[in-house]
């Protein structure tokens, strides 16, 4: 399987035996080169055309290019070579481009060893270099392999840009990527690419953000501070001198307040502050543990987290053009339109133990005035135990208790809270009002984790910097603008129809039929329209992907000799 986050693909090279046995079928006759050049041009030319031929037009070859991307991807290379009557598609300037491109990688965070470079060049020197048609043309399909290996690491799957539909002719291959291979061939490389890169600010800004860390690295870093001292504004400390480097290192504190001094002045507690909101921590100036300990993360792995929030904004693929943002470890939900954010709130996302899930989804409707039907989850673990101790719980929390076999109203006290099937047999509904969990609004976009967009009568845990306080659901700050940001796409009735139904506190479900894309991330580092970043924390402790420990893997595996496994998994 060719990951997307590495590159780390081997080539696919077509047997020598048969690219020699095309170009014995293409040659006829021995001709003097001396005397009819012409001649010997267009022999080889038809030679190396010949061998390029069988080599793309072979069953196995094609089947082996979709198994290592996707169903097509071998096809869109055969049509990419038969469009020019399977000429090779490599010129110089495309190869010297494809070399430049390569070198660029490092800006999406993928990685490649300097020998993978020098393997490239040595497959550029075959192309125009070989000493026959027959390794000319193996070189030329391969770099094609290279550069769709490529494409398909810096997007969400060579699949993303859509597939054409069956045409008169019967072709229902990846047609951006037809035109991607055969651009990138004649130097038109950022045209051939950019269809493939993620089109979104974060991942432009992402990409600038990885350049100054990259810088920082290069420079060495800074030292670890000590993890235990409580030190406020106005206080002398040890601690204080290695402070003002480290927060002058990452550009928090202008270089002429480092210098030594052990108090923490005016000048230091607003860099302090600023270090603490970029590390997603309470902004209070003062040095104590927390600070400290976000502050020792090493540049290192604040280089491989960007390099991992990049990995995965490729892996989203295309958001839509206008969308729903809520990530995870910045507490945050978002409206963007046309790349803009036009709409921007807190959030309170799931517990450790009860996390929110990341997935994408549409939003289908939209309920004022919701009753919350507690999910089985919630009521095993918090409402049974209270139901058990006083069953007085329900009236006073406003919730009604449903036989589900009957579907019919019961007392509480008249249910055995004990039994074994009391969560199968009963369910609680709590009616809309003030004290509804799920507040005024919810925004439903139908999903196998039952999770939604809603409000909450607990305002007062927006105050905190860290919010995961929910069962799992995304409760928003402002869910009513929310709402009607998102019911907006529908028209203006569907934004009055909410607000009419909040006024008359009746439930209503407002039905949309644009339905909005919604993005649940978790994204551990976030930059803002001011290019400042912010490394929030792991609060999941998902740590990174395995793939950023891999930081040595290969991109090119040059090796025509045993490359040769198409022809032996050929079936007889």
């Amino acid at each position: 399987m060719i990951t997307r986050y590495l590159l780390s693909a081997a080539l696919l090279c077509y047997p020598a035996a048969q690219a020699e046995e095309a170009i014995q079928r293409s040659s006829t006759g021995v001709v003097l080169p001396a005397a009819v050049s012409a001649q010997a041009t267009l022999a080889t030319e038809n030679a190396l055309a010949g061998a390029i031929e069988t080599i793309v037009t072979d069953d196995t070859f094609r089947q082996a290019l979709d198994d290592a991307w996707e169903a097509g991807a071998g096809e869109a290379v055969g049509l990419a070579y038969a469009e020019q009557l399977y000429r090779p598609i490599w010129t110089p300037s495309g190869a010297r481009q494809f070399e430049a491109m390569f070198d660029d990688m490092a800006s999406h965070g993928i990685a490649a060893r300097a020998s993978d470079r020098r393997d490239l060049q040595q497959l550029v020197e075959q192309r125009f270099s070989g000493t026959s048609p027959k390794r000319q043309a193996i070189a030329d399909v391969d770099l094609t392999i290279a550069w769709v290996d490529l494409l398909s690491h810096v997007s969400a799957g060579l699949g993303d840009e859509g597939q054409m539909a069956s045409s008169a002719t019967d072709r229902p291959v990846h047609s951006q990527l037809v035109k991607s291979v055969r651009d990138a061939g004649q130097g038109k490389i950022e045209r051939s690419i950019s269809p493939f890169i993620p089109s979104n600010p974060q991942y432009e800004r992402l990409q600038e953000t990885l350049k100054t860390y990259r810088q920082i690295e290069e420079d060495g870093g800074w030292e670890a501070l000590d993890v235990g001292p409580i030190v406020k504004p106005g206080d002398r400390h040890a601690v204080i001198s290695p402070l003002r480097t480290r927060l002058a290192k990452e550009g928090f504190l202008d270089r002429q307040h480092d210098n030594g001094s052990p108090l923490l002045d005016r000048p230091l507690r607003s860099a302090l502050i600023a270090a603490q909101a970029q590390h997603g921590i309470d902004e209070d100036g003062v040095f104590g543990p927390e600070t400290a300990r976000a502050l020792n993360e090493p540049v290192e792995s604040k280089i491989a987290r960007l390099a991992d929030s990049l990995y995965r904004w490729r892996e989203l693929g295309d958001l839509g053009d206008k969308y729903v943002w809520a990530n995870i470890p910045s507490f945050r939900a978002e409206g963007w339109k046309n790349r803009r954010k036009e709409i921007s709130m807190r959030a309170i996302m799931g517990q450790p133990d009860r996390p929110t899930p990341t997935f994408s989804d549409k939003v289908d409707y939209i309920v004022a005035n919701p009753k919350w039907y507690v999910p089985s989850s919630i009521m095993q673990r918090d409402k049974l135990p209270k139901l058990q101790r006083d069953p007085g719980y329900a009236a006073r929390g406003e919730y009604t208790v449903i036989d589900k076999t009957t579907g019919e109203a019961v007392s509480p006290y008249e249910v055995d809270w004990f039994a074994d099937d009391v969560t199968a047999r009963y369910r609680l509904v709590q009616g809309a009002g003030k004290g509804n969990a799920l507040g005024r609004i919810k925004i439903i976009f139908p999903n196998q984790y039952s999770v939604y967009l809603h409000d909450t009568p607990t305002k007062s845990l927006f105050d905190h910097a860290t919010r995961a306080f929910s069962s799992g659901c995304v409760r928003l700050e402002h869910p009513q603008e929310m709402a009607e940001w998102i019911a907006r796409t529908n028209g203006q009735e569907k934004v009055d129809q909410i607000e009419m139904a909040l006024r008359d506190k009746e439930t209503e479900r407002v039905e949309l039929s644009a339905e909005l894309p919604v993005h649940i991330t978790y994204m551990t580092v976030t930059v803002d329209e001011a290019g400042t970043p912010t490394f929030w924390r792991d609060i999941y402790n998902k740590g990174q992907d395995e793939q950023l420990v891999a930081m040595e893997a290969p991109f090119f595996e040059l090796s025509t000799g045993k490359v040769a496994k198409i022809s032996t998994q050929k079936k007889g």
